[in-house]
């Protein structure tokens, strides 16, 4: 119970208007004292009643009833401020989930699915509102009404309180024993959710291969399996509801029965009147109504705080490494190292197999080299090195004569532009992705940028221009065309090093063939250019051509070079005629 205070506390300091808050206890508290004097009015009513004292009833009764107009307005007013410090707060929160995920190290995306984190945002969010919206202020006009009411009923008749409350103690000891698995049961319940969203997304996002492979019925049976999964964790939610519910009626039931039982007694003995034993009949709701619903409201407030810890577990996460070194540009000069391999070794995991084990290689100022090998053997890992997405590696990882350790990593991205074979397109115009090259960069710009990728002309014809929406994933366009939009978006950037991952692995022949032009006029600029190359016919042109096989450089040199040596290369080169030889041999 301490570790779901503890996260309330910290949600609270998270929340900003804090005035609001203090404004709903507040009213809580006011509401809480108005009911309160209402019930203990009731004693003064009834025996004015009997006895006939007139103008007492009359006199109490109007204040009841400008008590219960108060009541009206102040539960109008603390829904008000407690809607607006909830929604103040979740807006502060999300954004902040928002902002630290973009800022966090890609090993940390890498462990979550996206499913996941879209429920931590949505689904456990909607839990921490529920909380701050509703929960909160009910806990604390429950807290204030008992204490009050049981000052109250010791005032009425100490005797009748005690014989009515003896078993809070244990009702309490029920409440924390009862509530507890509702927690660990919601917790479950959010993880299933976001299980399910996960193979939701995948089967949405997958639509075209499961068709293309027959795997709607695989794909359906594991979205099955995920639903079971929730829905038992569900069922566990409710049954945990249903015995905090059954604790609930008896507590509830209990007091009023023994109060009706023994104040009886007591009203035929004389000790009571009959209006005193009213008030304390009702003067015992605010007392047992918080007690019996003590269960439940214990429950909702560990699965609330449950939700809270799953957005907290995002937060806790430390972000990508901020700050470092600016360093001067002076090693652009030709000659000089602008990439560097020493000794590096790498694994994704620690218990994982190394990808790249001992790697040795320099690129200089103004190369143009490729990397090839087979599959698996580092070359994308490489890529994603350089840009200081993983820094558990062994070795060093120079970068302009400096070490990526030492980089600030913001500026260093500022030198390297990226070509990949997976191209994301943002949602939004054909502008507005070939714009994020370089940001508030002018219209024309962008068009010089998009006509030297070869891209302007396709996008002239499009009805809406550059305007035209590309859709989720860019699925509006073809893949060529989201490819050379990508160009567009890497030249727009202007900087001296391109990183191409396999930028033409994905393409048709057509396609290939006119962004390889594009990539071609763009090399023979004056820049530095890495490219993990899939098609060896692509890179025959490359100043260079390492050769990585089982996370190391096997071989070093040119198209021709590597040929001669009937190594690794060559046999990869073979391999490939052979099977582009088969393919036309097919068509034909």
């Amino acid at each position: 119970m301490g570790l779901a205070f503890r996260r309330f506390t910290r949600l609270t300091k998270m929340f900003p208007r804090k005035i609001f808050l203090v404004a709903v206890l507040l009213l809580s508290v006011i509401l809480a004292g108005c009911e309160i004097f209402v019930f203990y009015s009731l004693r003064t009513v009834i025996d004015a009643v009997q006895q006939e004292q007139y103008d007492i009833f009359k006199s109490i009764v109007l204040i009841m009833l400008v008590i219960i107009l108060l009541d009206g307005i102040i539960r109008y007013l603390r829904a008000r401020w407690a809607g607006m410090y909830a929604e103040g707060g979740i807006k502060v929160l999300r954004e902040l989930v928002g902002r630290h995920t973009m800022h966090l190290p890609v090993k940390e995306i890498d462990k979550r699915h996206s499913g996941d984190m879209l429920t931590r945002l949505n689904n456990d969010m909607n839990l921490v509102r529920v909380f701050s919206n509703a929960t909160l202020m009910n806990v604390i006009h429950a807290i204030v009404g008992g204490v009050l009411a049981l000052i109250l009923l010791v005032i009425l008749h100490w005797k009748l309180t005690l014989v009515c409350t003896i078993g809070i103690p244990l009702i309490l000891l029920l409440s924390a024993l009862a509530s507890a698995p509702l927690a660990k049961y919601t917790r479950h319940v959010q993880e299933s959710r976001g299980v399910v969203n996960s193979n939701f997304q995948d089967t949405v996002t997958g639509i075209e291969v499961a068709r293309a492979f027959n795997l709607q019925k695989i794909l359906g049976e594991k979205f099955s399996k995920a639903v079971d999964e929730f829905v038992l964790n569900g069922f566990k939610v409710t049954l945990a509801r249903a015995v905090l519910l059954f604790i609930n009626i008896v507590t509830g039931v209990t007091p009023f029965l023994l109060s009706f039982g023994f104040g009886g007694y007591w009203v035929i003995q004389g000790e009571l009147t009959p209006g005193a034993l009213l008030a304390f009949v009702n003067l015992l709701n605010p007392l047992a109504g918080p007690v019996a619903q003590l269960p439940m409201m214990l429950g909702e407030f560990r699965a609330q705080m449950e939700g809270a810890n799953r957005i907290f577990e995002i937060l806790d996460v430390a972000p990508e490494r901020e700050g470092g070194e600016k360093f001067e540009t002076k090693l652009l000069s030709a000659g000089n190292d602008i990439i560097s391999f020493k000794n590096v070794s790498f694994a994704y995991t620690e218990e994982g197999e190394k990808i790249i084990n001992n790697m040795n290689f320099n690129i200089q100022t103004g190369e143009k080299v490729a990397i090839v090998g087979p599959s698996g053997s580092g070359k994308t890992t490489i890529i994603k090195l350089l840009q200081g997405y993983y820094d558990h590696f062994e070795g060093e990882v120079n970068l302009l004569g400096q070490s990526i350790r030492d980089w600030d990593l913001k500026e260093m991205r500022n030198y390297i532009s990226l070509v990949s074979q997976d191209t994301y397109l943002f949602p939004g115009t054909i502008e507005e992705n070939i714009g994020y090259g370089k940001i508030g960069e002018t219209s024309g710009k962008i068009f010089d940028a998009a006509k030297a990728a070869n891209a302007h002309e396709f996008i002239s014809k499009l009805k809406d221009g550059y305007q035209s929406s590309v859709g989720e994933f860019g699925d509006k366009l073809s893949g060529g065309q989201k490819q050379r939009i990508s160009i567009a978006r890497a030249i727009l950037k202007e900087v001296p090093l391109l990183l191409l991952d396999e930028a033409t692995s994905a393409l048709d022949t057509h396609s290939e063939y006119l962004v390889q032009k594009t990539l071609d006029e763009l090399l023979n600029q004056d820049k530095t250019a890495l490219i993990i190359a899939h098609r060896l016919s692509t890179i025959k042109k490359a100043d260079r051509i390492i050769v990585v096989d089982e996370g190391q450089v096997v071989e070093t040199g040119t198209h021709d070079e590597l040929l001669l040596k009937d190594g690794v290369y060559k046999k990869l080169y073979l391999r490939q005629l052979s099977h582009e030889s088969q393919q036309k041999e097919a068509v034909v």
